[in-house]
């Protein structure tokens, strides 16, 4: 509303001028009393009493934020984010948790095989039983590398989808955000601040894109507000339905 107002009431005060600018040099001069200058200043004080009206009208904040310009790039700390989402936080428990039970069954196997190289120093090279308890610690020793080699690639496949899955759902509300806002540039950057005392981090400091940004544009924390919003409602809803009232 208050930038139609400020529209209109610049159109209002450009017509005064130019029509004005027109009369005094385009149009034969007429008597200062005359029915004729009354005729046509007429028009020109009501234009100027609605433009200074509607002037008025704005508040001092409107007319501020008329004037700045929305920034057209922000920039993106996409690390800060995963670090501070707490729906990211939990997925990495249950990934930690998971590996922790794998971990707990190749060490309780580790453990039997140990066992069982006990026994087979026991016997005697070249016996039924050595032979038969060689094959099984062989067995067994096959299939514990199989299941660390398996365990392995399943793990590292379920950390990569995790970490995809959180990239989307920043990617959906950077989009969100830049649309709202009129932005038509992210830009992701690497907002940790280097230390001079650590020389290994000197050939960072040399090829960061970004040289220098107003705060302003720095956007992370809104975007983990967001997210952090959207998992604590999605949590509430399953909390609600897994207690919801039973008829």
């Amino acid at each position: 509303m208050n930038r139609f107002i400020g529209r209109v009431a610049s159109i209002c005060l450009a017509r005064v001028f130019r029509e004005d600018w027109l009369l005094k040099f385009r149009m034969p001069q007429t008597p200062p009393f005359s029915t004729g200058a009354t005729s046509v200043k007429k028009p020109h004080i009501f234009l100027a009493a609605f433009a200074c009206g509607a002037m008025a009208f704005l508040s001092p904040d409107a007319l501020v934020s008329a004037q700045q310009r929305r920034p057209d790039v922000v920039l993106v700390d996409v690390s800060q984010i995963f670090k501070n989402y707490a729906g990211f936080t939990e997925m990495q428990a249950d990934l930690k948790a998971a590996l922790a039970v794998a971990e707990s069954d190749v060490h309780r196997r580790t453990e039997q095989r140990k066992q069982l190289v006990l026994r087979l120093k026991q016997l005697r090279k070249g016996t039924p039983k050595y032979e038969s308890l060689d094959q099984t610690i062989t067995k067994q020793t096959t299939e514990i590398n199989v299941l660390v080699s398996q365990g392995r690639r399943k793990f590292a496949t379920r950390e990569a989808q995790t970490l995809l899955a959180v990239y989307k759902s920043i990617l959906v509300e950077v989009s969100n955000y830049c649309r709202t806002h009129g932005v038509r540039l992210a830009l992701q950057y690497n907002g940790t601040p280097l230390t001079d005392t650590d020389y290994s981090q000197i050939y960072q400091k040399i090829h960061r894109p970004v040289l220098y940004s107003d705060p302003s544009i720095d956007i992370p924390r809104v975007i983990i507000d967001r997210l952090n919003r959207q998992h604590s409602a999605r949590n509430a809803g399953r909390t609600g339905g897994a207690h919801g009232p039973r008829r």
